[in-house]
């Protein structure tokens, strides 16, 4: 369970990936050359730092994004959580569980180990100092008419104080539990039929 809540941490960043590639309507900042050529106004924002500009993507294109950039790694992440999920289960002793965890944590972070050892500081630097601006998931809800403005008011508050940490731990329970019966095939043990004491 621990190890399904330690991966589940990884969900806020794809679903800000996925915001990014589908919604974002402006970015700003980045020091690269292509970045500032589309600067060249020369104007500042009163705080002196570079103005936000505009981003016209196609629909098309934005998908295409999507499914390279960001699908994939929700598909890899998937299938990491399932197979280390299995690991854990399978493993005879408690060092193997951890020496498991350990190594699927790796694999789920190689991308990031490989892009700071081969990403060129200047790259790096452009797009640790950008920034996007992104459609709010209310404004998305609220004007598709998915809920009401109250509705949703209410519900992003007691979600965040009371729901989150509940949902997590149901969706991890059930996750556990059904891995184990299905995947597995462990025995269900009737608790009320407890053995009797060799004593």
């Amino acid at each position: 369970m621990i190890f399904v809540t330690l991966m589940c941490s990884n969900v806020p960043p794809m679903f800000r990936a996925m915001r990014i590639a589908l919604y974002s309507m402006a970015h700003k900042g980045g020091d690269g050359e292509a970045v500032l050529l589309k600067y060249s106004s020369g104007k500042e924002d009163e705080d002196g730092s570079t103005p936000a500009q505009a981003l016209h993507v196609p629909g098309f294109r934005r998908s295409v994004i999507f499914l390279a950039a960001v699908l994939t790694e929700m598909i890899s992440w998937s299938a990491i959580l399932c197979a280390g999920a299995l690991f854990a289960f399978t493993s005879e002793t408690p060092d193997l569980v951890i020496r498991s965890a350990v190594s699927v944590m790796f694999v789920l972070n190689v991308d990031e180990i490989v892009f700071a050892a081969c990403c060129s500081e200047a790259v790096a630097s452009n797009m640790e100092k950008t920034t996007y601006k992104i459609t709010s998931l209310k404004h998305i809800l609220v004007q598709g008419q998915w809920v009401s403005a109250d509705a949703y008011r209410v519900l992003e508050h007691y979600y965040g104080l009371y729901g989150h940490l509940l949902v997590m731990s149901a969706l991890t329970v059930a996750f556990v539990m059904g891995l184990r019966t299905s995947a597995l095939d462990c025995q269900v043990t009737n608790f009320q039929q407890i053995p009797p004491s060799p004593d």
